[in-house]
């Protein structure tokens, strides 16, 4: 961003909000703004934000024993019925990233695991 900044003020950087997908960071840059002569008309200041994406751990577990279950069909979509992601559970978690904070989501099993009913959105 460019600004006009009076001289020989402190100042700071730091991000209200992140874009869609990812969390806000908590970084904050500070720097003073210091006359560098009457031939320099502009004075560059270089920060890097490192954007990390949202991340959603999902499982599918046996309701009795809390174990992971493989073999279930399942899939999320947005509030829009859009798919965001469909996968066969394991017995590791499924992540997803880049979700939108504050925006609603639904988990649906498309087939259960073998011997199992199917479960609620």
């Amino acid at each position: 961003f460019t600004a006009d900044l009076p001289v020989d003020g402190k100042y700071y950087v730091k991000e209200i909000f992140a874009p869609d997908g990812f969390v806000t960071t908590e970084e904050v840059q500070e720097f003073t703004f210091e006359y560098a002569g009457e031939d320099q008309t502009e004075v560059s200041y270089d920060f890097t934000f490192e954007n990390q994406p949202t991340t959603v751990e999902l499982t599918k577990t046996d309701l009795t024993t809390g174990k992971e279950l493989p073999g279930a069909h399942l899939k999320v979509t947005d509030s829009d019925g859009n798919t965001v992601d469909e996968w066969t559970s394991t017995e590791e978690s499924h992540v997803i990233k880049e979700l939108v904070v504050g925006k609603e989501y639904t988990m649906t099993e498309t087939k259960p695991a073998d011997g199992y009913v199917t479960a609620e959105s």
